[in-house]
């Protein structure tokens, strides 16, 4: 079984963070899919600029879920 692990300076290890996007007051926009496709884009954009990787990116019609 292959893992993913990093190695840092004194220790090896295996983060994963859980990062979720709600708009202000929960407006349901993500409902359309214009928005998602341009949201998903940029997201993995940025991700690729600072060097992340996204795991899972997941809608839900008024947030999103991003596991890096």
């Amino acid at each position: 079984m292959s893992q993913d692990l990093c190695s840092y300076s004194s220790s090896i290890g295996k983060t994963r963070h859980h990062i979720s996007f709600i708009p202000k007051y929960r407006h349901k926009i993500f409902g359309f899919e214009r928005i998602k496709v341009v949201c998903e884009k940029s997201f993995y954009e940025t991700a690729e600029k600072y060097g992340l990787i996204i795991k899972e990116l997941g809608f839900d019609i008024d947030h999103l879920h991003m596991v890096i």
